[in-house]
C-alpha cells in the first residue's frame, strides 16, 4: 500500500480550494442545511477512525521497540514496520475525510469558523503527511501521529457530544482545553524535531523533514496561540469588564423602595399643593 503520487496530491488540494472559494459564494444567500445526521455519523466515524489509528501506531512501535524521540525509519519486511507502514499512510489518508470539517461549515452556513487558520490547517497537514509517507514512512515520524490521533478522537468526541441538543452541550466546559491540548501536541513535535537533530543521537531520520516539521509546527503553534488569545483571553476579559460596567452602574443608581419613596413624597406634595391652592381660591371667593 503505497501513497499517490505528486499529482494526485496536488489535485486533492486543488479541489479542496476550489470547494472553500466557491462554497462559500453560491451558499452565501441560500437558506443553511440540516446537517445533524450526516454530523453524527461523521463524528462517530471519525471518532473511531482515530481510536484505531492511535491503537495501531502504539503495537506498530511497540514490536519495533522504537523511542518516541529518537527513531531511524525502518524500511525491511518486519511486520511490524509494515503495520507502521500501513497505519501511517492511512493517517495521510484520513486527513482527506478530514476536510469534510469544512464542507459541513458551509452547508450549515457557518462561514465564520471557516477562517485561514482552519483552511491552512485542513491543507498542509495533509500535504506535510504526504511528503512523511513518500520520504520517511515511519520512524519517529510515527509519535505524530500517535499525538494527533489521540488529540482528534477527543476533540471529534466533543463535536459529537455537542449535537446532543442544549443539555449535553451546558456541561462541555472542556472545549478551550482541547485548543491547549493542540497547542501541547505542537510543542511536543517542535522538540523532537529538534532532538532528533542533536549530535551523537544518530536518529538516523531525514535532516529536510526535522527542519521543514519544526518550521511548519510552529507556524502551526502560533496560528493556534493567536486564536486562543482572541477567543478565550481577550473574549472573557471584554465580557468582564462588561460585567463589571452594569455592575458599577447599577450601584450607582437608587435602590427600588428607595426610588419608591421619592415618588410618593413627590405625590403627597404635589396633592398637598393642590389643596392649599383651592383653599386659597375658595376663601377668596367668599371674600374672606
Amino acid at each position: 500500500m503505497g501513497p499517490w503520487g505528486g499529482a494526485q496530491t496536488a489535485a486533492i488540494l486543488t479541489v479542496y480550494s476550489l470547494m472553500v472559494m466557491f462554497g462559500q459564494r453560491l451558499l452565501k444567500n441560500r437558506t443553511p442545511v440540516n446537517v445533524l445526521y450526516p454530523m453524527v455519523v461523521y463524528n462517530v466515524t471519525q471518532v473511531l477512525l482515530c481510536a484505531y489509528m492511535t491503537y495501531e501506531f502504539v503495537v506498530a512501535a511497540t514490536g519495533l521497540q522504537v523511542s518516541p524521540v529518537c527513531a531511524r525509519v525502518d524500511v525491511s519486511d518486519n511486520p511490524y514496520s509494515l503495520r507502521l507502514t500501513k497505519v501511517s499512510w492511512l493517517f495521510m489518508a484520513s486527513k482527506i475525510v478530514d476536510m469534510c470539517d469544512t464542507a459541513f461549515m458551509l452547508l450549515k452556513g457557518d462561514k465564520r469558523r471557516v477562517s485561514f487558520l482552519h483552511v491552512f490547517h485542513h491543507g498542509s497537514i495533509f500535504y506535510s503527511w504526504w511528503l512523511c509517507v513518500m520520504f520517511a514512512p515511519g520512524g519517529v515520524g510515527y509519535t505524530g501521529g500517535v499525538i494527533n490521533s489521540l488529540v482528534h478522537t477527543l476533540m471529534y468526541a466533543y463535536y459529537q457530544l455537542s449535537t446532543m441538543g442544549p443539555e449535553v452541550r451546558k456541561h462541555l466546559w472542556w472545549k478551550r482545553y482541547l485548543t491547549i491540548l493542540q497547542m501541547v501536541q505542537f510543542c511536543c513535535l517542535i522538540g523532537i524535531a529538534v532532538l532528533t537533530r542533536l549530535p551523537g543521537l544518530r536518529c538516523g531520520y531525514p535532516e529536510w523533514i526535522s527542519v521543514v516539521t519544526f518550521f511548519y509546527i510552529f507556524v502551526l503553534l502560533g496560528l493556534f496561540a493567536n486564536f486562543y488569545v482572541k477567543t478565550y483571553v481577550k473574549a472573557q476579559a471584554a465580557k468582564a469588564a462588561a460585567a463589571a460596567a452594569a455592575a458599577a452602574a447599577a450601584s450607582r443608581e437608587e435602590p427600588a423602595p428607595v426610588q419608591k419613596l421619592r415618588e410618593l413624597n413627590s405625590s403627597v406634595t404635589q396633592l398637598v399643593g393642590r389643596a392649599r391652592f383651592a383653599c386659597l381660591h375658595g376663601d377668596q371667593a367668599h371674600g374672606r
